[in-house]
């Protein structure tokens, strides 16, 4: 019976442990991406909160309690590790072929897409409270660029077909976003 009821504690405590690793593994995205917005002001103080739930969910006696305090810091260390390690691999293979051009375009929000030699495409879309990173492909036919992903700018959604002209890139948003529904993207 006791045996039962310390297992339900372990669940917990693992479902802690995870709950924490993935609000880590976010908040450390965000931050190399260079994304971080308010969101921060909630994802903080939950990692923080999970860390101490899944470091100190109770055990049966106080000696047991204190090697599973210490069992459980080496695993959420080797979790944390991995965690960041991984994160970390996978935004560097996403950033790994050079930049053939870049372009940019400000408003209350802006835009700024990096055009690489893989024929993919980083596009950040950033306003005055988050910013979000979009990876994508796209093709090139004669004047214009063809994105493979939905690009967004504030709550409107990019064309997915630009033009490519001398002061730039001319888009078009599916739906007006701050009396816009086209503009160019000046190279930077």
């Amino acid at each position: 019976m006791i045996k039962k009821h310390l297992h339900k504690f372990n669940i917990i405590r693992i479902i802690f442990s995870l709950l924490f690793l993935l609000s880590v593994g976010k908040l450390f995205y965000r931050s190399i991406s260079k994304t971080t917005g308010l969101e921060i002001l909630i994802w903080l103080p939950t990692a923080i909160l999970l860390f101490a739930l899944a470091l100190f969910t109770p055990s049966k006696t106080i000696s047991k309690y204190s090697r599973d305090v210490m069992s459980n810091s080496i695993q959420l260390l080797i979790g944390l590790s991995l965690t960041i390690t991984s994160i970390w691999l996978l935004n560097k293979s996403r950033n790994n072929s050079d930049v053939i051009f870049q372009v940019k375009y400000f408003n209350e929000a802006s835009l700024y897409i990096e055009f690489r030699e893989n024929m993919t495409f980083k596009a950040k879309e950033s306003n005055m409270f988050d910013s979000e990173i979009v990876y994508g492909n796209y093709e090139i036919n004669d004047s214009i660029l063809i994105l493979s992903n939905a690009v967004r700018f504030g709550n409107a959604k990019l064309n997915d077909s630009l033009t490519i002209n001398k002061q730039g890139i001319k888009f078009e948003l599916e739906s007006t976003y701050r009396n816009i529904n086209q503009g160019i993207m000046k190279f930077k």
